[in-house]
């Protein structure tokens, strides 16, 4: 689901859990593939969230991808 966010309330509560857990499976068998990328994956290892989404679209087969990207990007995401 693009854009969805789930924080800690998510786990603890068990109504949103069970709605979580059926549009999970809802988008696999779609064939939507979901990355979980957590703050502190942007801010401690932005490099490494990053070439987890590429791979991931490579192995969708987005074609073009550049190996190593632009180093532009890391003014974006600033270390904490």
């Amino acid at each position: 689901m693009p854009g969805c966010s789930h924080g800690r309330q998510h786990s603890e509560d068990d109504r949103q859990w069970s709605r979580d857990v059926e549009r999970r499976e809802q988008l696999d068998a779609d064939g939507w593939r979901l990355i979980v990328i957590r703050s502190k994956d942007i801010y401690a290892e932005p490099h490494l969230t990053l070439r987890r989404i590429t791979d991931a679209m490579r192995q969708a087969g987005a074609a073009n991808l550049p190996r190593q990207p632009n180093p532009e990007w890391e003014r974006h995401f600033p270390r904490r």
